[in-house]
């Protein structure tokens, strides 16, 4: 995206590659209340609620935010990853995030969950992150 104006790309691009979502649920950013957004949603019949103002424990997005975050500087201090290298281990900290499952999901991963398909992880198994290849 070159703005966040374009954010409905986004959502567009995600309707596409993985499907209709039935809900959606977003913390009322400026680019989730504009018209285009709007339209897409209500294009898609997509049922949209928001969370209260300064209520980020409503959204549950935060809290796997944090989880990835943390991941990261795990990933960095345990590898001593250089600190320019953070998006990389980031990357990889959402990477694992994503093919890890959880009992929430009834033991799937997130990915599964989305999509139904059975992630492929291997590349994770046989890899740790920053080893020399």
């Amino acid at each position: 995206m070159v703005s966040e104006k374009e954010a409905h790309h986004g959502l567009v691009a995600y309707i596409h590659n993985v499907g209709i979502p039935a809900q959606l649920h977003t913390d009322n950013a400026k680019v989730e209340t504009l018209a285009e957004w709007k339209k897409v949603a209500r294009e898609y019949h997509i049922k949209s609620s928001v969370t209260e103002p300064y209520s980020p424990w409503q959204n549950k997005a935060e809290r796997e935010f944090g989880k990835v975050r943390s991941l990261t500087r795990n990933f960095m201090d345990t590898h001593k990853v250089p600190s320019r290298l953070w998006d990389y281990a980031q990357e990889h900290a959402i990477e694992v995030h994503n093919h890890t499952a959880r009992k929430a999901l009834n033991w799937l991963t997130p990915y599964e969950a989305e999509t139904g398909d059975t992630p492929d992880c291997s590349h994770l198994l046989y890899f740790d992150f920053y080893q020399p290849v």
